[in-house]
């Protein structure tokens, strides 16, 4: 049997291989575009720890696989810090696959908030048979009085009714890709 068809049956058949395989997936990545976006944002680890509120031995830490274990609430401090979202969601293996093969470290980028036009400047709804076969997009899609879509497209809503009055007119990502 050769080492990929083992490696397909343990994928298969084994539901902790499987979690030991993904984690080993996330423990190179995460710290990668962690350093990837510090690096494209000109920031050391220290301007970066005070932007996060944390020390700046665990930036350090954050940024070399395998050293921590992350949580969703950092994932969330980190993304904030960088003034960039952050999307998890649960996909195929070749799906991931594909995503790890074609990431690089240099080539990543993720627009911060402060020069993101489509987010700044959204486009205006498209009809929802267009929003439907989207894949992806940074437009306007829905209204607040229709229900999320479970296919293609953000999905915008007004922030009041979940991120506080404060925040009211202004718009968050719900749904989507």
């Amino acid at each position: 049997m050769s080492e990929r068809s083992e490696l397909i049956f343990k994928l298969r058949s084994d539901a902790k291989f499987r979690a030991s395989y993904i984690r080993s997936k996330l423990n190179l990545l995460i710290p990668s575009q962690l350093r990837g976006l510090r690096l494209k944002g000109k920031l050391t680890q220290k301007q970066l720890a005070d932007e996060a509120e944390m020390k700046q031995p665990r930036i350090s830490a954050m940024e070399r696989p395998g050293e921590i274990k992350f949580s969703l609430e950092t994932l969330i401090r980190m993304a904030a810090a960088h003034g960039v979202g952050l999307v998890v969601k649960f996909v195929s293996l070749s799906e991931m696959l594909r995503w790890e093969n074609q990431y690089s470290q240099d080539a990543f980028h993720a627009i911060p908030i402060a020069e993101d036009d489509a987010f700044l400047n959204p486009s205006p709804p498209q009809p929802a048979n267009f929003a439907a076969g989207m894949e992806s997009s940074n437009q306007l899609v829905g209204s607040s009085k229709k229900e999320p879509q479970s296919s293609g497209g953000g999905l915008f809503r007004t922030a009041a009714a979940g991120a506080g009055a404060e925040m009211a007119g202004q718009t968050e990502t719900i749904g989507g890709q």
